[in-house]
């Protein structure tokens, strides 16, 4: 048993993947993601999908008892997510560099990118920006002193992963000295709400499926030079190098 969503979400993982392969965008060795983030993900259709056979069709049991199974809050909430795809994430699989920081708030590498609203007028939300081919930079400054960092990323990201890559700087403040493609300015507190905070500062990489791929502290350049030498080609012919 599937669903049009699960389907759509495995077509999405491997569409973006083949066709950052074929543009020569990212190493082959990317493809093999697909069998191990789908894995899980089958596991759990099937999973959901022998609960709901044991209520329609497990005749060995009472009717009475089987519909008793649909009123527990912990099978519908179960079956629900899981048809629906809400439920599924590559948290565990999905590949990120030894050591990355753990936070205890925000999605973690392999959640669903959840949305936030950035402005209220006009509306803009989060989901608004991840609209493009692209895997998503979010850069979320803790406070101004590091906004010249960031503006340091951004630049280095453009040069080196333009084609694969969009870099957002989100902060409270109009920036000069950097395009408007890669600077909105946030005037409410859902994204720190559903984001979370860091005094360090964050940096979210979302893939085109709006999955988390990768987090950590902004001052983090190890981890983040790893992940993006680990998932794209970069345009320099030696390997990506933050400062370097």
């Amino acid at each position: 048993m599937s669903c049009p969503f699960t389907g759509r979400r495995s077509g999405r993982k491997l569409l973006y993947a083949r066709a950052s392969v074929i543009k020569g965008l990212s190493p082959e060795s990317i493809l093999d993601t697909y069998g191990e983030e789908r894995k899980p993900v089958a596991q759990h259709v099937q999973h959901n999908a022998e609960l709901i056979h044991n209520v329609l069709f497990d005749h060995s049991r009472p009717l009475e008892d089987r519909a008793k199974d649909t009123r527990d809050p912990a099978w519908h909430d179960e079956c629900i997510y899981g048809i629906s795809g809400l439920a599924h994430s590559y948290k565990g699989v999905n590949w990120v560099p030894d050591g990355c920081k753990e936070f205890d708030d925000g999605p973690v590498a392999g959640a669903r990118a959840p949305n936030a609203l950035l402005n209220e007028s006009p509306m803009l939300t989060l989901h608004d920006i991840y609209r493009h081919t692209k895997a998503t930079m979010l850069l979320l400054p803790s406070d101004d002193t590091q906004i010249e960092s960031c503006k340091q990323l951004v630049r280095e990201i453009q040069a080196n992963f333009g084609d694969s890559i969009k870099p957002v700087i989100i902060c409270s403040g109009h920036l000069s000295d950097i395009s408007v493609e890669n600077h909105v300015v946030n005037d409410t507190d859902d994204l720190q709400r559903w984001y979370g905070s860091s005094s360090r500062g964050r940096v979210y990489i979302v893939r085109p499926d709006l999955y988390v791929g990768y987090v950590s502290d902004l001052d983090d350049k190890l981890s983040l030079q790893k992940y993006l030498n680990h998932w794209f080609n970069c345009f320099a012919e030696q390997s990506f190098n933050l400062g370097g």
